[in-house]
């Protein structure tokens, strides 16, 4: 009788792991691309500033910098339409304004 109860808590125990235990998707899996457009450089001096300003949606936010395989003309025509997939920025100036980095980007 002690046998099957505890294989019975051990059973129970180990599907409730099992269940606890599901690997979370990517925020970043099955986000679509946002239509972007790329408006200029961030010429400001500070430690959080400079980079790039983008128009996303209504908003204006910023990243540090573009992806090493988005190549951009040495004086490209301001805006320039974009796609991207981003995240918000975490880190020292995760509070200093809209700060992202950009995991991929497009021209359209």
């Amino acid at each position: 009788m002690l046998m099957n109860r505890l294989l019975l808590y051990l059973g129970f125990a180990a599907a409730v792991m099992i269940i606890g235990c599901q690997k979370e998707k990517s925020a970043t899996a099955d986000e679509e691309w946002q239509e972007a457009s790329l408006i200029g450089r961030d010429y400001t001096l500070c430690a959080c500033c400079g980079g790039w300003f983008i128009k996303v949606d209504q908003d204006t936010v910023r990243a540090f910098q573009l992806p090493d395989t988005f190549e951009i003309d040495p004086e490209p025509n301001f805006p320039l339409a974009v796609d991207l997939r981003y995240e918000p920025l975490t880190g020292p100036c995760q509070d200093f304004g809209n700060l992202i980095k950009i995991q991929e980007i497009r021209k359209r």
